[in-house]
């Protein structure tokens, strides 16, 4: 996120990207100490925006360029070894997300009101998600050239208006931010959580870790995509098998739990009898 950073406020204003991504990350920083409550309520502010947003120029996408083929995507040259086709670009992109977001949701499990609400999220998420690739993809599909960017959203919404690129821009730059502050959050809660000489001192261990961050950052944002992304993509396709391996372990053992437990108690009955 801080590289995308970096590379969106270049792509529109021309400052180099070390130094916004060095601000963003001091501005990150200063949130995430506020710990689980300054995450959620940056995110309740920020999603529904950016959501609305990236229909919005949606529809004005296809206001200008058109709607023919929206739905077809347009045939692309995968040179990356590590994302030989759609279909694994598109496997790897999911896995990563998702390997990302338990760490993420799991220190917010104990803020729940209920299971009701973990499923009402789930779907309301993914819901939204689909929206806004949707959005995306139809719109990239009417100006190809944008794809050239490092930011494509951005060229486009420049292309439509050079003022809406630089909204739009600052949007997307606040989702990176609410995204980037969610992963650091949930890395405090563990850290804080598990190595009590750490959580002793917070604001250095954030000092520090800020300083990785944007070190990592300076490798490019194109470079990340292609590279840490996948890679990282790989891994969470092991682990959420894991996962599931686990999941389907421990139901097993619920229910074995339970036998036994209708079996003790079924046997006082028969002594009885």
């Amino acid at each position: 996120m801080t590289a995308g950073v970096g590379a969106t406020v270049e792509q529109l204003l021309a400052v180099p990207a070390q130094i916004t991504s060095a601000v963003f990350v001091f501005l990150m920083g200063v949130v995430a100490l506020l710990g689980i409550s300054g995450m959620m309520k940056v995110f309740s502010a920020l999603v529904p925006i950016i959501v609305i947003a990236t229909m919005f120029f949606a529809v004005m996408s296809w206001v200008e360029f058109g709607t023919d083929g929206i739905l077809t995507l347009p045939e692309q040259i995968h040179s990356n070894p590590l994302m030989p086709n759609w279909f694994v670009a598109a496997l790897t992109y999911v896995a990563y997300n998702l390997l990302g977001s338990v760490g993420i949701m799991v220190p917010l499990g104990k803020y729940l009101r209920g299971k009701r609400t973990i499923r009402v999220g789930i779907a309301l998420g993914g819901l939204l998600l689909v929206l806004v690739a949707g959005s995306v993809l139809t719109s990239l599909t009417g100006y190809p050239e944008a794809a050239a960017e490092q930011m494509p959203m951005v060229a486009l919404t420049s292309r439509l208006n050079p003022t809406l690129g630089i909204v739009y821009g600052f949007l997307l730059l606040l989702g990176m931010f609410s995204n980037g502050l969610a992963s650091l959050v949930a890395f405090m809660e563990y850290v804080n959580r598990h190595v009590k000489a750490l959580d002793a001192h917070r604001r250095i261990t954030m000092a520090v870790l800020m300083l990785l961050v944007w070190a990592a950052s300076l490798a490019g944002f194109g470079n990340l995509v292609g590279t840490v992304f996948p890679v990282f993509g790989y891994i969470g396709i092991v682990a959420i098998v894991f996962i599931c391996i686990n999941y389907v372990r421990c139901g097993k053992g619920k229910g074995a739990a339970k036998g036994e437990a209708v079996i003790g108690s079924e046997k006082p009955e028969q002594n009885a009898w």
